[in-house]
This record gives C-alpha cells, sequence and structure tokens, in this order.
C-alpha cells in the first residue's frame, strides 16, 4: 500500500505521520518548504504544491491512498485570496489530479466549521447540511465548498472513493509547527495568559484525528462522513485542567463573552490571547459559541471510535512543550 499525504508540516499531519509509520506504513510527502519536523528514512518528501498540477501529477504516481490535509487556517478573512485558493482550488486539483493517476481512496479533512448552525441548532451531525451562509467566515465557506467539490466528483462516477472526516478543535502534542491554539495552552504554561473569552468549544486529540483519518481509509464505501468530536469544555474548565497537571496555582480570568464579542468588532485583532494580534479577531470569538451538540455516534458504530480523556491530552503535550524545552519554568 502507497500512501501519500499533504499538510504533513501541521499539526495533524505530524501526527498522522508517526500513527502510519507506527503501522510500519512509509509516507509520500508533499511539501514546498521542505520543513517536516518528524521524516524519518522510509518517508519520502516531493517538492510541489497542490495549486501546482504538473508536481501533483509526479507526487501521485503509482499511490493508493492519499490524504489531504493541506488547508489553509484563518480567523482574519480570506488573506487575499488564499484561503479560497487552498481550500478549494488546491482540493479541486488534487481530487482531479488522484482520479488522473487512479488513486484508489481520497481521504479528506475537513473542518466541523464547514456545517451549518445558528442559534436554534441543536445537535450536528453528519446530516447537518453544509454551509451557503455568506455570513460565515471565509474559511467556513472555503471548507464547505471544498467538501461540495469532492462529492460531485464522487457523483460523477469515477472510480475513486472517498472518506472525509470531520474533526471538531485539535489540541495535543507533536505539534512543531505551533497550531493557534498550541501556542494559548504555551502561554498558558508559562503564565502569559491572564484573560480568556467565557466561551467553549468541542475540543479532540489530534492523535485521535490521526487514528480515525487512518481507520476512515478502510473503509469500503464510494463516499463517507464521520464527525470526530470529542469533549465541550469552556476555555477556563480546559485552562484549570492544563494549570492542574503541574499543581499550577496561576489563575485565569473569563471576560464576558458579549463584551469581548463587542470589542473584537470595533478592532481588528484583540490583544488578549498573546501578543501576537492575529489570534483574537471576531471571527476566533464567535467560533467559541459554537453548538455543544456534536455527535460522533456514526464514527463509533462504523469506525469504532472513542475519544480520550482531554486530560491525558493536556498532560501529554505538557510532556511535549517540556521535552521541547518551549516551558520558562
Amino acid at each position: 500500500m502507497k500512501v501519500a499525504i499533504t499538510g504533513a508540516s501541521g499539526h495533524l499531519g505530524s501526527n498522522l505521520i508517526n500513527y502510519l509509520n507506527s503501522q510500519d506504513i512509509p509516507v509520500r510527502i508533499l511539501t514546498h518548504k521542505n520543513n517536516i519536523q518528524n521524516s524519518r528514512g522510509q518517508n519520502l518528501i516531493y517538492s510541489g504544491d497542490i495549486l501546482d498540477t504538473i508536481s501533483l501529477e509526479k507526487f501521485l504516481d503509482g499511490i493508493d491512498i492519499v490524504f489531504h490535509l493541506a488547508s489553509r487556517i484563518s480567523i482574519n478573512g480570506s488573506q487575499n485570496g488564499l484561503v479560497w485558493n487552498t481550500n478549494v482550488l488546491g482540493t479541486k486539483n488534487l481530487i482531479s489530479t488522484c482520479i488522473k493517476q487512479k488513486v484508489k481512496k481520497f481521504v479528506y479533512c475537513g473542518s466541523i466549521h464547514a456545517f451549518d448552525y445558528n442559534s436554534t441548532t441543536s445537535i450536528i451531525n453528519e446530516d447537518t447540511r453544509l454551509t451557503t451562509n455568506l455570513d460565515r467566515p471565509d474559511y467556513d465557506r472555503s471548507k464547505s465548498e471544498a467538501t461540495e467539490l469532492i462529492n460531485e466528483f464522487s457523483d460523477f462516477g469515477n472510480k475513486i472513493k472517498v472518506a472525509k472526516i470531520y474533526p471538531t478543535g485539535i489540541l495535543g502534542p507533536n505539534d512543531y509547527a505551533m497550531s493557534r491554539m498550541g501556542r494559548v495552552l504555551l502561554n498558558i504554561f508559562n503564565h502569559r495568559q491572564k484573560f480568556i473569552v467565557d466561551g467553549g468549544f468541542n475540543w479532540v486529540d489530534v492523535r485521535d484525528v490521526s487514528w480515525a483519518l487512518f481507520e476512515a481509509s478502510k473503509i469500503n464505501s464510494p463516499n463517507e462522513d464521520y464527525i470526530i468530536s470529542g469533549h465541550w469544555l469552556t476555555l477556563k474548565e480546559l485552562f484549570n485542567i492544563a494549570l492542574n497537571i503541574n499543581k499550577d496555582n496561576y489563575r485565569v480570568y473569563s471576560l464576558p463573552f458579549k463584551l469581548v464579542q463587542k470589542i473584537a468588532y470595533l478592532k481588528d485583532s484583540f490583544k488578549v490571547f498573546t501578543n501576537n494580534n492575529s489570534l483574537f479577531t471576531l471571527e476566533s470569538v464567535n467560533a467559541f459559541a459554537f453548538p455543544k451538540n456534536i455527535s460522533y455516534l456514526k464514527a463509533k458504530k462504523e469506525l469504532g471510535y472513542k475519544p480520550r480523556n482531554i486530560e491525558y491530552t493536556l498532560k501529554d503535550t505538557y510532556n511535549w512543550f517540556k521535552e521541547q524545552g518551549l516551558l520558562a519554568h
């Protein structure tokens, strides 16, 4: 079995490489920066870009399964079209080239943000429709549009089989590129975070998502969807668990959601999470008002999925920060 990954340098990509290698599966990696931190001898690195179909043809030659993780995450708009180009056009290029190169399986990492919801939504599951709301952030709409494109290619009668997973908020170790939530957790551990917004989200371990991607690749079905959610916690609950790991007496304080939302609306950014002014915007604030009930029942039934306890996730994240020499105390 020959496997290829896009987005391998990211948080999820690093962990998926680890998991596949632990199953004695070598990986072909697409990168245009050659910044893969955990590339072992058995893995092959290809220089290329999902916006360049010529490089994709070479990358996918002889491949059986593609894991498409490459995505432009944004909490501050379109980034001059880069969000849409990466998430939509890049996905279109990749799956069309997969079909041309006779790849057997296309496993796509979508996002829970691709689904439609409002204040009355009681539950989000695989039957929830994808968002077409023009008021939703560019990232949300781009992930929704990319998912629709994949469905169209699958419906055209192409022989490629598709599996799509939709993770919630990803946390965990091996965060070499340092995701936004990874930076926030590091700031908590290093006592650089005093105030947080009074909101919450559904959190899932990055290693559980990696496992789910691999298990979904085994499903012998033309096109399947799986929500990979974990546990809903307020930011304060999440960070208190993190602080208790090291018996830390440091305290964080919640600011009222509506207040932070109004301030974020008036500013391009709100410097509460860190000094990085791109971290805390209206888009990121609104994400903490996402519906609480996100069902992973289908993944449980068909994949045997069960999310691990978030305390274990945070302990392992803390230990990884320590091993990397990132903790200030």
